[in-house]
């Protein structure tokens, strides 16, 4: 199908879509599959809060778990959804519509009938600032829509649809299609299995023995990381938003150390260089502090792997009050250009 068909195909779904108005009965976490040939995506919908109303298809198991992190996660940012790969389809305001795709539903000659509320259709790859999807893409949504239609139709009638009586945690709702040209769309409930991964970061010994060596102090620090919602492009690079990286003291709220840290070639790149970020923040200090509190999962586990081999405690917590207000205060200054 070219590439027309496609969106004439995508603004006629996201039609009938908004007019089932299915945020009505299904919330944010009521999340499904669809199988589209080796790839599932799990739907989300948006809009029951009556903020943002959107439908989200979050590409595969690792980013439905990565959804689920988030989710959880009483310290998270709106930004951290763009380190989940996804494809996004909101509903804009005339004067927010991406202009691009403005200029396409225009020569496309579609009227729209919910003016108020324009499909904008953005591909999300961790790090990157979302864009439009390729025609490949394009295609596989339009199929996640049209059978997103189909479940909140029959969810309308029957709220068990989703979820049945005894149902556990990991068991989810997939629509998959038969084989054969005449195979039709049947659902299934299928069990998940998470693979729970960990964020793995690297850490040269030559620094670790270094702070292995280090004298340790009473000091506790709070440590995070934070894409920065303030896009980014260099010369020969894709936009991109870049990543906070901060260290502040619990005590009297300094910041200790911070980095600016760009997501190329990838997020994941990115990610395997947090411990030896952090190593170079410990080293700059020149002692080892009595503790160091962090609020991500991952973190947590990437830096007990490497910086708690030097005999520094790491800690959970659920909130970080230093580094929300410092993380405010380079948020602040970002946006006035200081």
């Amino acid at each position: 199908m070219e590439s027309k068909e496609q969106w004439l195909k995508l603004y006629q779904l996201s039609e009938e879509w908004y007019s089932l108005e299915p945020w009505n009965f299904l919330y944010e976490s009521d999340i499904f599959g669809v199988k589209t040939g080796n790839q599932t995506y799990f739907v989300s919908i948006m809009g029951s809060a009556g903020e943002f109303t959107g439908i989200s298809a979050y590409e595969g198991i690792d980013a439905l778990e990565k959804y689920w992190l988030l989710y959880d996660r009483e310290m998270a940012e709106s930004a951290d959804v763009l380190t989940i790969p996804h494809m996004l389809l909101s509903f804009e305001p005339d004067k927010q519509f991406d202009a691009d795709q403005k200029k396409r539903l225009k020569e496309y000659g579609y009227n729209f009938r919910f003016k108020q509320a324009l499909p904008e259709l953005k591909r999300v790859i961790p790090g990157l600032v979302p864009f439009t999807p390729d025609d490949v893409y394009l295609g596989e949504f339009n199929i996640v829509l049209e059978q997103a239609i189909a479940v909140c139709k029959k969810a309308f009638r029957d709220t068990e649809y989703i979820y049945s009586d005894g149902q556990d945690d990991d068991t989810y709702l997939i629509m998959e299609k038969g084989e054969g040209q005449d195979a039709k769309w049947k659902s299934h409930k299928r069990k998940l299995k998470f693979s729970k991964k960990t964020m793995k970061g690297n850490c040269s010994r030559e620094d670790l023995d270094v702070i292995t060596a280090l004298q340790t102090g009473n000091a506790v620090m709070q440590a995070n990381f934070q894409m920065m919602p303030f896009p980014m492009k260099e010369k020969d690079t894709v936009p991109y938003f870049p990543v906070l990286a901060l260290m502040t003291n619990k005590k009297n709220g300094i910041v200790e150390a911070h980095d600016l840290l760009i997501p190329l070639p990838d997020y994941s790149s990115l990610l395997s260089k947090i411990p030896q970020i952090y190593a170079g923040f410990i080293k700059e200090l020149g002692f080892k502090p009595r503790c160091i509190e962090v609020c991500r999962p991952e973190m947590f586990d990437t830096l007990s792997d490497t910086l708690g081999k030097c005999n520094i405690h790491i800690v959970f917590k659920d909130r970080l009050d230093t580094i929300e207000e410092a993380m405010d205060h380079f948020i602040n200054s970002m946006q006035k250009g200081t």
